[in-house]
C-alpha cells in the first residue's frame, strides 16, 4: 500500500492510497490496483474524474474512505483469510483517525477502529494477535482526547468499541508517573517477542522526563496474555538503562519509531527503536534481542546513518522502522 505522497506544495500531508494487487512482476508491475480514495471528499477539495487521475485516483462506494492517509497497518481482525487494513486518515470537520477496511473477494468495507485526534499528528497504531485467540487485534496509541492506549480485541465479527481495553503508565509494570505530553505509543508495534503464542506490545513514550531530562523519551515492551494487557512482566528501557548504548539527553525523543523483527531468526522478534532526533536531528537506531523472558540488552547494538557509509547530517536517521 503507498500513501503519503507530495500532492502539491501547499497541500495538507497525506495523499491517496493506493493498494497493489499481487503477483507483482520483475519490472515492478501488480496484477491489479486497487485505489481506496472517496473522490467526493479529499480535504475539502472539490474532485472530479479528471483530478482524480492527477491526484492518484480516487475510488466512489463503501469501500472508501475520505481525506488523505498517513499512515496504515495490515492484519487479519476477524479470521476470514484475508487482510484488513488500518488506516489513519482525515475524517472532516478538522478530525483524524483509524478506520478499518475489511478485506473480502470484492473490496473493501468500510468499519469503526480505535483511535482519533483533532490533531494531524497520528499515535502510533499496531495489529497483532494479544490475546492469543486466534484474531489480530489493534493497538493504537494514545491521542490528545484520552492520552492512553487502547486495544480493540479482534473477533469473527470483527472490532467493536465495546470489546476494547484502555491503560497508561499506571499499569503495573511501569515506572514514573503518568503525564501530559508523555506521548505514550507515540510508536506502536505488536508481535511476540517471548515466543509464547502471545503478541507483545512496544510502546514508545518519546516525550518522557526523567533525571531532569525534558522529552529524553523511553519505550516499554507490555506483553500480551490470554486475559490481554496486565501490565505483568512489562519492561521499560531509556538510553540511561545499563547495556543501552549511549547516554539520555534532553530532546533525544528516544522511543520516535519502533519495530519488532526476527533479526537473528531464532524465532524471538527483536526489537528496533529510533531516536530519530539524537545528534541534533541525525537520528540513530538501537536493536536489542528477544527471548524467552521479554528483551534483553545483552549485545545491544546501536547505529546511525555515518556507520553505514550514507549520508547522516539532519537525516532523521529511523523515522520509518517497519
Amino acid at each position: 500500500m503507498f500513501s503519503k505522497q507530495d500532492v502539491g506544495g501547499d497541500d495538507p500531508e497525506g495523499a491517496p492510497a493506493t493498494l497493489w494487487k499481487g503477483p507483482v512482476t520483475r519490472t515492478g508491475k501488480p496484477a491489479a490496483t486497487l485505489n481506496i480514495l472517496d473522490k467526493s471528499e479529499w480535504w475539502g477539495y472539490e474532485a472530479d474524474d479528471a483530478s482524480c487521475v492527477t491526484n492518484g485516483g480516487c475510488e466512489d462506494g463503501p469501500d472508501s474512505i475520505t481525506g488523505p492517509v498517513v499512515s496504515g497497518q495490515v492484519g487479519d481482525v476477524n479470521g476470514d483469510g484475508k487482510d484488513d487494513i488500518v488506516q489513519w486518515n482525515y475524517t472532516g470537520d478538522g478530525t483524524w483517525g483509524n478506520r478499518l477496511l475489511y478485506g473480502g473477494s470484492s473490496g473493501f468495507t468500510t468499519e469503526w477502529a480505535p483511535g482519533e485526534t483533532a490533531g494531524g499528528a497520528a499515535p502510533g497504531t499496531g495489529v497483532g494477535d494479544v490475546n492469543g485467540d486466534g484474531f489480530d487485534d489493534v493497538v493504537v496509541g494514545a491521542d490528545d482526547w484520552s492520552e492512553q492506549v487502547r486495544v480493540a480485541y479482534g473477533s469473527a465479527s470483527g472490532l467493536s468499541s465495546s470489546n476494547t481495553q484502555s491503560f497508561d503508565q499506571s499499569l503495573p509494570g511501569f515506572h514514573g508517573a503518568q503525564e501530559s505530553g508523555d506521548d505514550v505509543g507515540s510508536a506502536v508495534s505488536v508481535a511476540d517477542v517471548t515466543g509464547d503464542g502471545y503478541a507483545d506490545i512496544a510502546l514508545g513514550i518519546s516525550g518522557e522526563d526523567f533525571s531532569g531530562l525534558t522529552n529524553a523519551g523511553s519505550f516499554a515492551l507490555v506483553p500480551g496474555s490470554a486475559s490481554g494487557v496486565t501490565g505483568t512482566g512489562t519492561q521499560v528501557f531509556h538510553q540511561n538503562t545499563s547495556g543501552v548504548p549511549g547516554v539520555a539527553e534532553t530532546n533525544d525523543r528516544f522511543g520516535a519509531t519502533t519495530a519488532l523483527l526476527d533479526v537473528n531468526g531464532n524465532g524471538y522478534r527483536d526489537l528496533a527503536v529510533a531516536s530519530t532526533a539524537e545528534n541534533s536531528d541525525n537520528g540513530a537506531v538501537w536493536l536489542l534481542r528477544g527471548r524467552t523472558t521479554g528483551l534483553t540488552t545483552t549485545s545491544a547494538i546501536a547505529f546511525g546513518g555515518k556507520d553505514l557509509s550514507a549520508p547522516y547530517t539532519d537525516a532523521l536517521f529511523g523515522s520509518a522502522l517497519r
